[in-house]
């Protein structure tokens, strides 16, 4: 899950935004290492919210997290190995309001 300020920009139907903030990631190593690691990450994003009403809007997004290090051949950083993530999102949203 993550945590993040969300900083817009209106545009008419449109609303132009960028979030900052931090990605809390689990990393599961099967087989013989059976590890599973939890960090805290740098994340970030961009997208756009259409208005389709004043209480409907349609939402396109990419995110990310920061990973760092790459797993070495004899796994001895594997403590402090988090992937980099990237996702595209398509999500809707509802607005409750008395006007």
């Amino acid at each position: 899950w993550d945590v993040m300020g969300k900083f817009s920009l209106p545009l008419k139907s449109w609303d132009i935004y960028v979030k900052l903030g931090a990605a809390y990631v689990m990393t599961e190593f099967a087989g013989d290492l059976n590890q599973t690691n939890y960090v805290w990450t740098p994340a970030y994003g961009l997208g756009a919210d259409y208005n389709v009403t004043n209480n409907f809007a349609i939402d396109f997004a990419y995110q990310g997290f920061l990973g760092k290090d790459k797993l070495k051949n004899d796994l001895s950083n594997i403590d402090d190995t988090v992937p980099y993530g990237n996702m595209l999102l398509l999500g809707i949203s509802y607005k409750f309001t008395n006007t």
